[in-house]
Formats: C-alpha cells, structure tokens, sequence
C-alpha cells in the first residue's frame, strides 16, 4: 500500500529481528483493529516492523548462541529503535497502538513487553499518544503502566474506538471481541506478509502451567468463545494462501455435533484448503479424525511437552503416556501428519529429558517444536525467549540438553519454512 498520513498506527515492534532473524507473518490481533478501525473510517496502517521478507530462518540454537542482541534490545539499546521510529514518525500519527506479544494467540515469542514499553518510552518523548496491548501488560499491568499512556486489556476490541477518543491513561477494562468479526489484511505494511493464521475461536480452557495466554483467560468470565461457522467461512474464504494454520487452542473442544456442521458447510462452499490444526491429546479420536479430515485438516499439533509422568504432572497436562501413544498411532493410521511440541524446564530431572528424547524418536512426528520454558509472571521475565540461555540457565540445566532437542529437527518447519542451521 502507499504509505501516506496516518493518524493511528498499528504497530508489531521488531522481536526476532532484534536477534538477527524475522517474523513474516501478519500481526493477527493488530489486523483484528485494523477491521474495527476501517469499519469506523478511521485512518491507519498495520505496520509490522518485525518483517524482511527472507525466504529462509536463523535455527533456535544459532539465536540461543546469539542472544546478546536480544539483551541489548530489552535494555533499549540497537539501531532498529531509529529505523522504525524514523519511519513511523514520518506517517505523522496521533496515536500508536504497539503490541508485546499477540493476546489471542498462545505462541509467546511473537513480541517482547518489554521491547514495545522501549518504543512507547521513545514514542511518548516524541509526542505520540501510546496504547499497549499485550497479555504481559493484562496480566502485569502494574509493571509496564507507567511506559504507556493507557492499556487496552484482554483482547483487541472495539474499546480502542472509545480510546482514541478520549485519550484516557491508566488500565483500560477489557471488553471481548466479537465473534462476527474477521481480520483486515488491506492496511498492512510491508503488504506482503503471510496471512495463513487464523482463529476459529478465542480463549483456552487448558489449565497447562506454562502457558501465559491460558492464564490470561482463566482470569476471565468467559474463558472460552467459538466463532460463528459463517464468520469462519467468510475468513477463510479470504485468504490467498492454500495452506491455513488454526492457531487457536480449541479445537479439539469443538463438540461432534459443531464439527459435522463445519464439514458441511465447507463442503457446501466448496473450500478446498489444507488445515493445520493445533489439538489436544483428547481431541485425538476415530470419529474426530475422519471429520478433521473432511474440513481439510491433515496436520496436528499436538503439546505432548515432555514423556514422562512426572513431566506430565508437573507441566499440568491432563493426559498420560498410555493416552500419548494411543493417540500418535491413531494418527498414523489415519494417514494424518502431527507436529509434537516438547518443553525443557520446571522441576524435571536430566533422566526425563533423556527418556523424553529416546521415546519421541519411536513417535516418529514429522516435525518436533522445542521450547525452554519462560515467561513466569511470578519471576523476572525480562530476558525470556522459548529460546533463551536466562531461561534455561533457570532451571539449572546445561545448554547440551536444548541442543539434543534441536537435533530432533528437520531442516524445514512447516509453520515458517526452511531453516539455516549454520
């Protein structure tokens, strides 16, 4: 789009270019907004400064080698800070919204809090009314107030119309998003960004101790709402790209009743796209499998975190080894791919990882997804990544360990694409 006067931007700070890397992938929540904003004709642009358009990625063990240039960032120090600003400034906005990490979705190192409290600090010094939004500033609101003008708690909504308005300061109360609401692609910068994630839902029922978007919404009323199925169509039916990621954590929740009504109306609209959905061991069934199928889901992801019992009990997953494997060999049957996430940390011993890392490999997933465990809000966050040496250095355990785990990758995720593993 050309870039022209502004009067809100929606900005993704830098996070993975801080640690030499990039995220292509379209700010969901600052899109979700953007609709809002463009149905109200307010003038914007959803601006994600963590974009480059590389066709390939840094491996995590090259950003966990690396990780002083994420310190620096944290500490307000790097270049990007001018460059981004520089380019915003030269919108000449009123206000800017800048999000620390996406509330709706559970992937943590999508933003850092303390990267965007940096660019509100800067912004405010130059003028500009700031809105954080972030689980971080929900769920720790007392800590990073002071660097915003105000922050839009929970979700993105349509509060942010009241807040442009009125300009308040302090903690905003969060109010839900409309579930008849679909995200606005038109107003992004860079234009080409990947689209292919999206919400058939909004919330977590899971009680899973690591997770910081679970938490958030437990604190909630309403932990957990489903989209209408002609919302879900007409949001699909958008997307360019033939391969979609349901990065919502529910849809194993999703009743036999409410799938049968998904199939048929995907089949009546004639969607022919290939889903990857992310599922619970629970939601692993015959029955269920045939209907995933049907709507175009052939990829699992499946948070099995560690292949013990007593990581299990101390991850707070509600499900067992026995249930595990019951659930991988259905998959198997069914011809069906599955992404298995695994999780280094918490109070498990070096043996669980090695048991861990010797049973995955008879699971045989296609793809295994690596995370240090971070992000306690009851403990100093500053530094955490899912990737982070102040993380693992947490739970006492040596660097060799996450590097055993990132030998269980392939050279391609398929959620980003090919990985250099220099």
């Amino acid at each position: 789009m050309e870039l022209s006067e502004k009067k809100v931007i929606l900005l993704n700070p830098p996070f993975f270019r801080f640690c030499g890397s990039h995220n292509d992938k379209a700010p969901l929540s600052l899109c979700y907004l953007s609709e809002i904003l463009h149905q109200n004709h307010i003038d914007h642009v959803v601006y994600n400064a963590d974009y480059t358009g590389a066709n390939s990625y840094w491996s995590f063990k090259k950003l966990f080698d690396e990780f002083d240039t994420f310190k620096q960032a944290v500490d307000n120090n790097g270049s990007l800070y001018g460059e981004v600003i520089e380019k915003l400034m030269g919108l000449n906005p009123d206000a800017v919204v800048i999000m620390g990490a996406d509330p709706l979705i559970p992937t943590k190192d999508w933003g850092s809090p303390y990267i965007a409290a940096n660019f509100s600090k800067r912004l405010k010094a130059l003028g500009l009314y700031t809105i954080g939004l972030g689980p971080y500033f929900t769920m720790n609101s007392e800590k990073f107030i002071s660097s915003f003008d105000c922050i839009l708690a929970g979700e993105p909504s349509n509060q942010i119309l009241e807040i442009l308005k009125t300009r308040p300061t302090g903690l905003v109360d969060r109010r839900p998003l409309s579930t008849e609401i679909i995200p606005n692609f038109d107003y992004l910068y860079p234009e080409k960004q990947r689209t292919d994630i999206m919400m058939t839902s909004f919330g977590c029922l899971y009680p899973c101790s690591f997770c910081v978007a679970g938490k958030m919404y437990r604190s909630f009323k309403t932990p957990v709402r489903f989209a209408d199925i002609e919302t879900i169509i007409k949001d699909v039916k958008r997307r360019k790209e033939k391969k979609i990621y349901l990065e919502d954590l529910n849809f194993a929740n999703y009743s036999t009743k409410q799938l049968h009504k998904l199939v048929e109306s995907f089949q009546k609209h004639e969607i022919k796209k290939n889903f990857v959905a992310e599922c619970s061991i629970n939601g692993v069934t015959e029955e269920r499998l045939q209907l995933y199928k049907k709507i175009g889901i052939n990829t699992l992801k499946l948070g099995i975190e560690g292949l013990t019992d007593s990581m299990l009990k101390n991850f707070k997953k509600s499900q067992t080894i026995d249930k595990i494997k019951s659930a991988v060999e259905l998959i198997h049957r069914n011809e069906m791919e599955y992404v298995a996430y695994l999780l280094i940390g918490g109070d498990n011993t070096q043996v669980d990882y090695q048991k861990t890392l010797e049973f995955i490999k008879d699971l045989k997933p296609n793809y295994v997804v690596v995370s240090i465990m971070a992000y306690d809000l009851n403990d100093d966050y500053t530094y955490d990544t899912q990737f982070s040496p102040v993380s693992l250095n947490r739970w006492n355990l040596p660097k060799e360990i996450f590097y055993r785990y990132l030998e269980l990758q392939n050279e391609v995720n398929p959620t980003l694409g090919r990985i250099i593993h220099g």
